[in-house]
């Protein structure tokens, strides 16, 4: 009788402690896009400038905005943290001549815009200097064709810098 107790007993204990043994282990969960670890594909960046230009369009007075989405190290300050940079070309309004405190008014509108549209994005550098906006829809068309973005760093790079002084 008493065997036949201890191994009811014997049961009853592992059947109680396997349960609490089986759950998988789960790595803790991290925010989606921590600061610094940016992990974004050149088909999402493609996918972001594109929603960015039609969301910097539907400010009134942009006829065209082109948007380029790059993943930058150490623009904010030289470090290795990496960025996302929106870089946008725009075609305003003929009608507006040579007001700058109106093309201002509409630069500022599209970057808030634009950084309130995806929070991804760190920087938003806005330009509507023909000559940039030239460079900036060179880079957009190789980027669609498929040539991969390292192919324009340099490119990218100037360009951000040369942004940067114009602001």
């Amino acid at each position: 009788m008493k065997k036949i107790c201890l191994v009811i007993l014997c049961l009853v204990m592992l059947g109680i402690t396997l349960p609490g043994c089986q759950g998988a282990a789960r790595k803790p969960q991290t925010p989606q896009n921590p600061q610094g670890n940016l992990d974004v594909s050149a088909s999402d960046r493609r996918m972001m400038a594109n929603q960015l230009s039609k969301t910097a369009e539907s400010v009134p007075d942009v006829q065209k905005a082109t948007v380029v989405v790059s993943e930058a190290g150490g623009l904010s300050g030289g470090g290795t943290t990496k960025t996302l940079v929106a870089m946008v070309g725009l075609t305003v309004s003929s009608g507006l001549g040579n007001d700058a405190n109106k093309v201002s008014t509409i630069k500022q509108t599209v970057a808030d815009k634009l950084k309130a549209a995806d929070t991804r994005i760190n920087q938003v550098l806005v330009t509507t200097d023909p000559t940039m906006i030239k460079r900036i829809n060179d880079i957009a068309a190789g980027i669609i064709e498929g040539k991969p973005i390292q192919s324009f760093e340099k490119d990218i790079n100037t360009l951000a810098n040369d942004l940067k002084k114009q602001k």
